[in-house]
């Protein structure tokens, strides 16, 4: 008798049961949606971000020598800069304004670019 009873509410469940059943099942197939979209667009951006890694690392020995280049042309106008403020200081005056916040500019830059050579350097590959 118990087994009958439980065919019988199986095959005549109530409508809430239905929509509760089917409503659980919507959401199961729309997380498989989610993962296969959020898996497919994170193999991508992966791809994509070696792709990067690769392009950046063959450009990086041409960053280098173009940086060694603006170090050495930072270091020509501090070596003409600091004669210029000896000449000024020998005529009992400073220089102008311009100069000198140039002149600190430049050896700011200076000190910039030698830190990112040296960070440029340390990478092995």
């Amino acid at each position: 008798m118990e087994t009958r009873k439980t065919v019988f509410n199986k095959l005549f469940k109530s409508e809430s049961e239905k929509k509760t059943e089917l409503s659980k099942h919507k959401i199961e197939l729309g997380l498989i949606d989610d993962f296969k979209k959020v898996s497919k667009k994170a193999i991508n951006s992966g791809a994509n971000a070696g792709g990067d890694i690769e392009d950046w690392i063959s450009k990086l020995p041409k960053l280098i020598s173009s940086l060694k280049k603006s170090l050495n042309d930072q270091e020509k106008v501090i070596e003409i800069g600091n004669k210029m403020q000896k000449i000024y200081k020998e005529l009992g005056g400073d220089l102008p304004p311009n100069i000198k916040k140039d002149l600190e500019g430049a050896e700011q830059w200076k000190k910039e670019i030698k830190s990112i050579i040296k960070k440029a350097q340390s990478f092995k590959f």
